[in-house]
């Protein structure tokens, strides 16, 4: 395999969103980890007219609601912004759901399972309910999914000088699947280099393939959320609550045997990561 070069594109970071449902004790965890308190355990998707919440699965709720969050801390709006939507697994609960109706052998599908189940659930509907007529993009790359989704987003900003919002998550797995310990849901919100902002940022540097050891925080949150492909943008969260630079993994695992030539040579994988510079 070849080296993946580095990837030199720029932005500024201006605030976050996260939701990690369900687990109160998981969440204070998380908080404590990070060094904030701006931690919801509550999905309400809050952007979605009531009547379409209670048809929504709980990716799509957390979804929205940490891009909720982001877009209030940064003034990122989420009706005249692109939003880059990035899940390793989509809308899993719900597709898993449709397939024990096909093997228990009902006669009908529920329609509005089957629209819920598409990967573009989430960003769809916070574009249908916003009015967002700007470009909405969902990607799934495996265990690089953090990484190409803060790519494209990084990619969209320099190339159309715009504000972008991501956003980042994966359900707990149903069974028969435990590829994903806990529920998570992580929105950061970027604005051109050139723009003008009135409080402290993060230059979001370069993303590319870490090749040496470079001095950091720790790396691994807290407890199940170490199996949800989207926590390692956990850590570009806890850099920028402590105005940290430094150099940051997009992965927190090795890339599995179904994902595709993701790594830099044979036997010496090199882990996606961007580089953090904060200034004041």
């Amino acid at each position: 395999m070849l080296p993946r070069p580095d990837v030199c594109v720029a932005a500024r970071l201006l605030g976050f969103g996260i939701c990690c449902p369900e687990q109160q004790e998981l969440a204070q965890s998380l908080a404590q980890w990070l060094g904030t308190r701006s931690v919801l355990t509550s999905a309400e998707a809050e952007l979605l007219p009531i009547r379409a919440r209670k048809r929504t699965s709980l990716l799509t709720r957390m979804t929205i609601a940490a891009l909720a969050q982001a877009s209030r801390e940064s003034g990122v709006s989420t009706s005249d912004s692109p939003i880059v939507f990035g899940s390793a697994y989509g809308e899993i609960a719900t597709t898993v759901t449709l397939l024990d109706s096909v093997h228990a052998g009902e006669p009908r599908l529920s329609p509005l399972r089957f629209h819920a189940s598409i990967h573009n659930t989430a960003v769809g509907q916070v574009s249908i309910a916003c009015g967002n007529r700007r470009p909405c993009t969902a990607i799934a790359a495996g265990s690089c999914t953090a990484a190409m989704t803060v790519l494209e987003a990084l990619t969209m900003v320099v190339r159309h000088q715009t504000r972008v919002l991501l956003v980042l998550a994966d359900e707990t797995s149903p069974p028969p699947f435990t590829a994903c310990g806990s529920s998570l849901a992580i929105a950061l919100a970027f604005e051109p280099m050139a723009s003008a902002v009135a409080h402290p940022c993060v230059t979001t540097a370069r993303i590319g393939p870490m090749h040496r050891k470079v001095a950091t925080l720790s790396w691994q949150p807290p407890g199940s959320l170490r199996s949800n492909p989207v926590a390692a943008a956990l850590c570009v969260v806890r850099h920028f609550v402590g105005q940290r630079s430094g150099s940051v993994p997009l992965e927190l695992m090795a890339p599995s045997e179904n994902d595709h030539d993701l790594g830099s040579s044979a036997g010496a994988y090199e882990p996606w990561h961007v580089e953090l510079l904060f200034e004041s």
